[in-house]
């Protein structure tokens, strides 16, 4: 397993060693999960404030769709955004509606946002091997090391 740090993205392919990519603590932050199960390839990005990064997001989305061919199942989820806090909100929202617009241009037929509306953060797991995405939502106290 290989861990994606905020402000990252990273690839696996089904012969790499890590095969699974994985990301913590998307809460304000958004998380994009893209999977090729015709290659069997993954990919991960896990961006805090997404629109101020719309240059690296539109990177990530760009390798991720050139990776792809016509006709592969290609499978795309994307989430977090928490805007709970009062304070951040309208920033977090400016971010969820520029990571929306980014990826709905390079993979239009995408699932619904995951995003966090009642707070929170999640896991996020992404299998090249298994061609699998897991949206996690992680326990109340993961940032308390409890």
């Amino acid at each position: 397993m290989f861990d994606v740090d905020q402000n990252e993205a990273a690839f696996t392919f089904d012969l790499d060693e890590e095969d699974e990519l994985v990301t913590y603590g998307v809460g304000p932050c958004i998380a994009i999960a893209v999977v090729n199960q015709t290659q069997a390839w993954a990919g991960l990005c896990h961006y805090d404030n997404v629109h101020h990064r719309t240059p690296d997001l539109r990177g990530f989305l760009s390798a991720a769709r050139q990776a792809c061919e016509p006709g592969d199942a290609v499978e795309v989820w994307f989430g977090g955004g928490d805007n709970t806090d009062p304070e951040t909100a309208d920033e977090v929202n400016r971010a969820r509606e520029a990571a929306q617009a980014a990826v709905q241009a390079y993979f239009p037929l995408t699932q619904q946002p995951l995003w966090l509306d009642a707070g929170g953060a999640y896991t996020v797991i992404v299998s090249a091997t298994s061609a699998d995405i897991a949206f996690e939502l992680a326990p109340d106290d993961w940032s308390t090391g409890q």
